[in-house]
């Protein structure tokens, strides 16, 4: 489940230091939508996991050691299992995201 670090990341990548105010402007669904895509398609600043992930891969299968044949995503998060959440899964969320607890 995407977090406080996230919405960080997400406010700087479109240039918006008022993180809670972002937030607010969008639903708990809209922000994991997000989340989703930039598991995809990497926030510019970590453009560099997504090339260490192609490194890796590469290396793991040019070293002839293993029978299976790796892909970038082998080295990645999986953020594609996101659940739909419950409207009171979804309060809860913000509530953790905006320093207020669960």
């Amino acid at each position: 489940m995407p977090g406080r670090a996230f919405a960080r990341q997400l406010a700087r990548e479109n240039r918006r230091t008022d993180i809670n105010n972002m937030l607010a402007e969008m639903s708990a669904s809209e922000f994991d939508e997000w989340y989703r895509y930039y598991a995809s398609n990497p926030l510019s600043h970590l453009e560099d996991r997504q090339l260490m992930a192609q490194l890796i891969a590469a290396t793991y299968n040019a070293s002839g050691r293993y029978k299976k044949t790796f892909e970038v995503k082998d080295f990645l998060p999986d953020c594609s299992r996101s659940a739909q959440k419950t409207c009171a899964q979804q309060l809860s969320v913000w509530r953790v995201m905006a320093g207020g607890g669960d």
